[in-house]
């Protein structure tokens, strides 16, 4: 490791945050502290480096020690547990002190090196610098259902989620308080970073591949962040199945006015012709009780997650926080 320390911090620049969360990384974290140490060395800020490790089990932690005894800017966030990627991030913004916050995941898919363009949109007075994915390397369900979830977010909210927009990204201090204040338990950085509002510029770029191990973001986590995110920003499942429930209302309306014709007068026509009874009834009940399942299905989702936020449990708990810097 031919790195060295960095020389002190010029207090007279402006302080900018950047938070890293990661997960069983072992393998990532030289190079990763390499290349944002050398995008950093270019710009002229004082920087503080957020790194949540969140309940890494692999060695992780004494990677980041080793690449704190090089780089005094580096704040070691050790949770208790794992308690998810979104609430990594929590932890993150209510230690990070920056004017500016760089949210970046730690798996090297997000360049650093796009930093500079998010330093500069900023400068440029846009509160909001979010990167969008013009291309990702993702394959079968996950990109099918990656597609959906962005195509659903950019129809059924107010303020319009764009697709391919992640956590990489850039806010001004004001919207890292206005983020702070909200108390709800399943966060959704994204979204809720669209939601605040406020001046925002799009930067495009192309996600790298990862270079070692698997991505941490399973299957089954991506898919509870995609419902948490849906359910926590939008009505659209519930208004949906409203709809639905209303159409098979007024569908088996007009089936039994028809039938009701048909029997009362005799004439048949199309598929209105010897009519049993009884398999109609079958049909529509089971019709009715497979949409009442699914809806109280939905129903539960959200009454599961008002649940959640009234236990007023912590989204995290902090094991340790480890500073070189002295303050």
């Amino acid at each position: 490791n031919n790195r060295t320390t960095r020389p002190p911090d010029d207090s007279s620049l402006v302080l900018v945050s950047l938070i890293i969360p990661v997960f069983n990384e072992k393998q990532i974290i030289s190079s990763l502290a390499e290349r944002v140490e050398k995008v950093l060395s270019n710009l002229q800020y004082q920087f503080e480096v957020v790194v949540v490790d969140d309940g890494s089990q692999d060695g992780t932690l004494t990677e980041l020690e080793r690449w704190q005894e090089t780089d005094n800017r580096l704040v070691i966030i050790k949770l208790s547990r794992n308690w998810g990627h979104q609430n990594a991030y929590n932890a993150g913004l209510d230690i990070a002190r920056g004017n500016a916050i760089i949210f970046m995941d730690g798996d090297l898919e997000d360049p650093p090196e796009i930093i500079p363009q998010l330093l500069n949109g900023w400068e440029e007075g846009f509160d909001s610098v979010y990167t969008v994915k013009v291309t990702r390397y993702q394959k079968g369900i996950r990109k099918i259902l990656t597609n959906v979830y962005y195509w659903l977010m950019a129809k059924a909210t107010r303020y319009g989620v764009e697709p391919q927009a992640g956590m990489f990204s850039l806010i001004d201090e004001k919207i890292a308080t206005v983020l702070r204040q909200m108390k709800e338990v399943n966060k959704s950085y994204p979204n809720l970073r669209s939601f605040s509002g406020f001046k925002q510029k799009q930067i495009t770029y192309s996600r790298q591949r990862r270079t070692h191990g698997e991505p941490k973001q399973t299957l089954g986590r991506l898919i509870t962040d995609g419902l948490n995110a849906l359910f926590s920003n939008t009505y659209l499942p519930i208004r949906f199945f409203t709809a639905i429930g209303l159409l098979f209302t007024i569908f088996f309306i007009v089936i039994g006015v028809i039938v009701a014709a048909v029997r009362i007068t005799g004439i048949e026509f199309w598929i209105f012709r010897d009519i049993p009874g009884t398999q109609m009834i079958l049909l529509a009940v089971l019709a009715f009780g497979a949409l009442q399942i699914t809806f109280l299905g939905v129903l539960g989702e959200y009454i599961a997650r008002i649940y959640e936020e009234n236990r007023g449990r912590p989204y995290y708990l902090i094991d340790e926080i480890k500073r070189l810097d002295g303050k």
